[in-house]
């Protein structure tokens, strides 16, 4: 498996829930076997748990990701 070192862009990911109040975010390219925790720039709940997430990195490091938005489906309610 190619693991990144340093990942530049945009990062669709998936949010899977939370734990000590930080969401857990799994995405493509995540060297860990495991979800991680993020910082998000938006308020996140457990109704959340399921959404695709934007994603960036601190300083491109994998394991710093920042959640920048949720993706939002226009066709859904």
């Amino acid at each position: 498996m190619d693991i990144k070192e340093h990942i530049d862009g945009v990062v669709i990911g998936v949010m899977l829930g939370f734990k000590d109040n930080k969401p857990l975010v799994v995405f493509a390219g995540n060297p860990r076997d495991h979800a991680i925790p993020a910082r998000s720039l938006t308020g996140l709940s457990a109704d959340d748990t399921g959404a695709e997430v934007a994603l960036l990195f601190e300083d491109g490091d994998f394991s710093r990701p920042l959640i920048i938005g949720k993706i939002v489906d226009p066709g859904r309610d």
